[in-house]
């Protein structure tokens, strides 16, 4: 599909139902988390709703699993979309190995894009590293 574009915006109504697919696939219901982890996970949900709506991201279901792909607003290099692989045991060993917090969100995406941690963390423009961090954010709270 390639590189973001303002014509990719959605409906609020559609881009929910591809947030309900990212919730149904991995379990997610912060009725049932703690109330901190639940509100933060409805925080991280919030602004990953933003991004679907505005033709950042997209969530699809496919055979193999779910498909999330980022289109970054402004391509690095010859970069202009990552695509979110699942979510399991070798992104988790990257955030182990992490230091910080910070560190741990651009570390996972790092491994769940199969892309250096250094793209999200130093080469992003701000909207394109926001929309990364969202997505991170809602795996580590998992």
């Amino acid at each position: 599909m390639g590189k973001y574009k303002r014509e990719n915006r959605i409906s609020r109504e559609l881009a929910q139902e591809q947030l309900d697919l990212l919730n149904e696939y991995y379990d997610v219901d912060p009725e049932y988390m703690t109330e901190m982890v639940g509100n933060a996970v409805k925080q991280q949900s919030l602004g990953i709703l933003k991004s679907i709506v505005r033709g950042r991201l997209s969530i699809d279901a496919t055979e193999e699993g779910l498909l999330i792909t980022q289109y970054l607003e402004k391509p690095v290099g010859d970069i202009s979309e990552v695509v979110y692989g699942e979510m399991g045991s070798i992104a988790m060993k990257a955030v182990d190995r992490a230091k910080t917090n910070v560190d741990k969100i651009y570390a996972l995406v790092g491994a769940l894009t199969k892309q250096p941690p250094k793209l999200f963390s130093d080469q992003m423009s701000h909207v394109d590293r926001s929309t990364a961090e969202d997505i991170g954010n809602y795996f580590l709270l998992l």
